[in-house]
């Protein structure tokens, strides 16, 4: 299964709100991310794609039966200081995007928005990419009155 693959599947999970997996799949799924991200070099994780390695760990954590939400926010929050400090647009948005989410579950859809949409409107083309599409789903839920 391709790093690509496992991705799907995780945001899948992530975006359904479900945490109420069987632990076949989980066990499954984090065996394939944590050997995916282990096998990683050390210059790749210092390289350009780290901040998506920080993502990926965040969205790893959410997963676990009790997850540290303080952890799993420095996760999202060292992926978007990096996607913005190395000025990686698509990076920064899927740590946005992360990071809305979580503080929308957290009842905190005004700092979602607050967050996501400046990063969303930086894009002008490619608004039928997947992660652009994703953002404005998620921008979307976060309009809707809860």
């Amino acid at each position: 299964m391709a790093l690509a693959q496992v991705e799907d599947v995780l945001l899948e999970f992530v975006d359904s709100g479900d945490r109420h997996w069987s632990p076949p799949p989980v066990i499954f799924l984090f065996v394939i991310a944590i050997a995916l991200l282990a096998s990683i070099s050390l210059e790749d994780k210092e390289g350009f794609y780290a901040p998506e390695i920080h993502r990926l760990q965040g969205e790893l954590r959410q997963l676990l039966p009790s997850p540290a939400i303080g952890e799993i926010e420095w996760c999202f929050h060292a992926a978007l200081a990096l996607a913005r400090e190395r000025a990686a647009k698509s990076l920064e948005l899927r740590a946005a995007v992360a990071l809305a989410c979580l503080w929308r579950d957290q009842g905190k859809p005004a700092d979602a928005r607050d967050l996501i949409i400046p990063v969303y409107n930086w894009f002008t083309e490619g608004l039928d990419l997947p992660d652009l599409q994703r953002a404005r789903k998620v921008i979307d839920s976060l309009s809707r009155p809860t």
